[in-house]
C-alpha cells in the first residue's frame, strides 16, 4: 500500500528534499489501471501540490477499471478525457500477449480498445504485426497506413515507428521493393540502431543486384547484434557476385565460430541445412 510505503521511508528519511517516483505504466511494467499510483505516492509527500492531480488521476483509474470490466465506450472516454495518457499502446495486454506469441488473446485485447477508440494507433499497430505474422500482408497495409496517416502524438512516437518498419516489411511481402526501400530508409534514419531493419535493406539490394552494398548492410546488421546463421547463409550464396571473395569467407568463418560457441551443437533442421551450404560454398570457392 501507497500509504505504508511513504510511513516506512519517512521513518528512514524524516525530511527528504527530493523525492523521485519512477514507474512506467506505458513500458508494460505497471498495468495502466495501476497509474494512478504514482500521483498518490507523490500526494502523500507533497500534498498541498499533488492531491488536486492525485484525485483527478484516481477518477480516471476508476473510469477506466469500469471499462475494463464492462467493455463500455462512455467509461473509455471518461477515462481519456480525464488523462490522455490511458489511450497509451500499453493500456491493454494486447502487446504483452504479443511478445508471448499468444496471438489470440493479443488479437482480443486490441479488437476491445478498436471498439470503443476505432482509430487508436496503439491498438491499429498490434493488429497490423498480427496481420503481418499471418502474412496477410493487404490487410497489414491498411493497419499501418492508417497509423503513419493518423495526427502526430507523442504519445504514439514508438508505434508510429513500429508501423513504418511494419509497412515497410508488408510492402517487401507484397514485392513492392521499391516502396519498401524508401520506407526502409526512413525508418534507418530514425532507428539506426535495429539489426532486422538493416538485414531486410540487404535482401531488398540483394534483389536489385547490388551485391557489395547487400554485404555491407547484412554486416551492419549483425554488427548490432543479429547473430543469426541465416544472415551467414545470405552472404555466402552471394559470394560468386563479389570480387574479393576471401575477406568475406574469413568473415563467414569468425562468425561461425561464435555462433556454434552459442549454439553447442543445438541445431535446427533448417540451421543444419544452412550450415551445410555454408562449408560447401565457402570450400569450392576457396578451391577455386
Amino acid at each position: 500500500e501507497p500509504v505504508e510505503l511513504v510511513d516506512l521511508l519517512r521513518k528512514k528519511i524524516r525530511r527528504p528534499k527530493i523525492v523521485t517516483i519512477a514507474y512506467s505504466a506505458n513500458g508494460g511494467y505497471t498495468p495502466m489501471k495501476y497509474r494512478h499510483l504514482g500521483d498518490e505516492l507523490a500526494s502523500l509527500f507533497a500534498p498541498l501540490k499533488f492531491l488536486k492531480q492525485y484525485k483527478r488521476s484516481r477518477q480516471s483509474s476508476r473510469f477506466f477499471r469500469l471499462f475494463e470490466a464492462t467493455g463500455k465506450r462512455e467509461y473509455y472516454q471518461s477515462a481519456v478525457r480525464l488523462n490522455a495518457a490511458y489511450r497509451a499502446g500499453d493500456n491493454n495486454y494486447g502487446p504483452l500477449y504479443l511478445s508471448l506469441k499468444k496471438s489470440r488473446l493479443a488479437k482480443k485485447e486490441f479488437l476491445k480498445v478498436k471498439k470503443v477508440d476505432p482509430h487508436n494507433p496503439g491498438c491499429l499497430t498490434g493488429l497490423g504485426l498480427l496481420e503481418l505474422e499471418k502474412k496477410d500482408f493487404k490487410q497489414a497495409k491498411k493497419y499501418f497506413s492508417s497509423v503513419l496517416k493518423s495526427r502526430h502524438d507523442r504519445l504514439f512516437s514508438g508505434q508510429r515507428k513500429q508501423s513504418l518498419l511494419g509497412l515497410a516489411e508488408t510492402e517487401y511481402g507484397l514485392k513492392n521493393l521499391v516502396q519498401a526501400k524508401k520506407l526502409l530508409v526512413s525508418y534507418i534514419r530514425e532507428q539506426p540502431l535495429v539489426p532486422g531493419s538493416r538485414y531486410l535493406l540487404a535482401r531488398i539490394l540483394e534483389k536489385e543486384g547490388d551485391f557489395q552494398k547487400a554485404v555491407s548492410s547484412y554486416q551492419g546488421a549483425m554488427r548490432l547484434g543479429l547473430n543469426s546463421l541465416e544472415v551467414l547463409y545470405r552472404l555466402v550464396k552471394i559470394l560468386p557476385h563479389l570480387q574479393e571473395k576471401k575477406s568475406i569467407i574469413k568473415y563467414v568463418a569468425l562468425q561461425l565460430k561464435r555462433f556454434k560457441k552459442e549454439k553447442r551443437g543445438r541445431y535446427s533442421r533448417k540451421e543444419k541445412k544452412n550450415l551445410a551450404f555454408i562449408y560447401r560454398r565457402c570450400f569450392s570457392v576457396a578451391v577455386i
